[in-house]
């Protein structure tokens, strides 16, 4: 049997899919004889690379999406007995001997925001969960919507979760700013929901400046021309894609991250925020609960009344403190080590026959 570890679809510029990619793939590469199937981690890897085409990764733009899914079905250098994990939504159709990670359903709940990818998780993927041996996901929360959705067996979805790196993202260079700002990180779809903090300004205008990381497309217009019609220019900033370096000193110096989405998988910046001895506010929906539990500040939706509340709370040093000592059991549990274990035998459970590859590394 031979292990095919697929990041093909991977870019320059990791969001939340690409970093836990890239860690899942770290992980594998330490653990078990095997073959990484890529174009741009060529040179960090122990085992084999197989490169992959430099066009079909994500961000790349262009026809990407059609080149990727031609590579996967025609392209791709699977074996009769070979066995393909990847830790994305993206699979090799027509073959049996493989494992998908579907991170969220969001396409699905709100499939106007990229219709092209509302017809890949409707249509395309309902196929090919069918050729695969077990699905994986990120959380509790997901792996009972995608059960729900596909009308699968819960037995046939595993949860491998996200995880932190608290070495890096620690809470050793905390400090505070000049000019006291909340982070927004991830604005590039609607279910993001930050337009809902900035029409509520009210309640944070005067006290925090806003700073907005990685708001891109057509949802990043929209919240500039929402600045623009509230009067916000001198308030709020848009930063694009930041880097690692750049996004860790940003949660350290925040007053708080403000995360108030309507629908996530998982959910990173919010944990990575807590790392940092920052606080959170975050929607009540159901994953952050699951996750987050009783560490966060919780908004919800549409009501305007849990906004004062949560800016209330946020300057209750005690309560900030308190929420914060909290967290630090959620960081506990979401590492990426746990993730590595879970992954190794969530792996080994699904096809037994791979511990004849496990490495001695």
């Amino acid at each position: 049997m031979k292990l095919l570890i697929n990041i093909s679809m991977l870019g320059h510029k990791p969001t939340g899919l690409g970093v836990y990619s890239e860690h899942c793939a770290n992980f594998l590469d330490q653990a078990f004889n095997c073959s990484i199937v890529s174009s741009f981690f060529t040179s960090k890897y122990d085992n084999e690379i197989i490169k992959s085409p430099s066009n079909i990764g994500f961000g790349v733009g262009g026809t990407s999406n059609i080149e990727r899914l031609a590579y996967l079905s025609m392209q791709f250098p699977k074996e009769k007995n070979s066995f393909i994990y990847n830790p994305t939504h993206h699979g090799v159709l027509g073959f049996n001997n493989q494992i998908i990670t579907i991170h969220d359903l969001i396409p699905i709940h709100h499939p106007m925001q990229h219709k092209l990818q509302y017809l890949y998780f409707k249509y395309y993927l309902s196929k090919l969960i069918k050729d695969c041996k077990a699905i994986f996901t990120v959380s509790q929360t997901a792996k009972e919507d995608i059960c729900g959705y596909y009308k699968l067996k819960p037995e046939r979805v595993f949860v491998v979760p996200n995880g932190v790196d608290s070495m890096m993202f620690s809470r050793d260079n905390v400090y505070t700013s000049q000019d006291p700002y909340l982070l927004v990180v991830g604005a590039a779809y609607h279910h993001k929901n930050i337009h809902e903090l900035l029409n509520n300004w009210q309640v944070w205008k005067g006290k925090y400046k806003i700073k907005v990381a990685s708001a891109s497309g057509k949802y990043g217009q929209y919240l500039k021309e929402v600045v623009r019609q509230c009067k916000l220019e001198k308030d709020v900033e848009f930063l694009g894609y930041v880097t690692q370096t750049q996004l860790i000193k940003l949660y350290q110096g925040c007053k708080a991250l403000v995360f108030p989405s309507l629908w996530e998988g998982f959910g990173l910046p919010p944990i990575e925020t807590l790392a940092c001895g920052r606080p959170v506010i975050v929607s009540d929906i159901p994953v952050h609960m699951e996750i987050l539990q009783d560490a966060a500040i919780y908004i919800t939706p549409g009501n305007p009344d849990t906004w004062g509340d949560a800016f209330v709370m946020l300057e209750d040093k005690k309560m900030i403190e308190c929420k914060l000592k909290l967290s630090e059991k959620v960081i506990k549990k979401y590492t990426w080590d746990s993730t590595g274990e879970i992954l190794i035998k969530s792996l080994l459970q699904v096809e037994p026959n791979l511990i004849g590859l496990l490495s001695n590394r």
